[in-house]
């Protein structure tokens, strides 16, 4: 009899954690966020990309790459916001608009850095001290960058990955929907 007793409490216990509900946190209303993939590789001279990161029908920003006759000691890679666009940015001696990247979590806001309209994300100048600067063959990154909105900024980060010294892939973004809120790094 104790025996009976003992499974059925075993049963009775598996089958309230097999009927537990699993839940998922969804994502925050007030983030737009999107998966988009968007890649440029120069392979060997120049090019460059004009982005409509939102599709709204306005060009956002060109992302550039230049590696000339395929060599990969003479590169760079970068980002040029256009006017509602800027990027935030760390000196790094001798580049002093480097990009700069954030850990997971990492508030995105007004006082974050210094905030720049070109950016670089890798460059590479053969024979010059103190280069290559920058995040090729690093993995992927979260950077952060801001919008003018009729005047009020939207925060944001990109997820971003640069490979090759002349390879980069805009992977991810988010951005803030509330103006002038901060943004952590990777949240959706």
């Amino acid at each position: 009899m104790k025996t009976i007793k003992s499974i059925a409490i075993c049963v009775i216990i598996i089958s309230a954690f097999a009927c537990k509900k699993e839940t998922t946190e969804s994502n925050d209303p007030n983030i737009d966020d999107r998966i988009v993939n968007i890649t440029i590789d120069s392979s060997g001279n120049s090019n460059n990309k004009i982005i409509d990161l939102d599709d709204d029908g306005t060009d956002d920003f060109n992302i550039f790459s230049t590696l000339p006759s395929l060599d990969k000691d003479n590169s760079d890679v970068g980002i040029n916001g256009f006017p509602y666009y800027e990027f935030i940015t760390e000196a790094q001696s001798p580049v002093s608009n480097k990009i700069k990247i954030f850990a997971e979590n990492a508030s995105i806001n007004s006082a974050s850095g210094t905030w720049n309209s070109i950016v670089t994300f890798y460059l590479n100048i053969d024979g010059v001290s103190g280069y290559p600067v920058g995040i090729n063959e690093q993995g992927d990154k979260l950077i952060g960058f801001r919008v003018d909105i009729g005047g009020d900024f939207h925060y944001g980060w990109m997820k971003v990955n640069v490979t090759g010294g002349h390879k980069l892939t805009i992977i991810e973004y988010a951005v803030q929907t509330i103006p002038e809120t901060a943004i952590k790094a990777g949240d959706k």
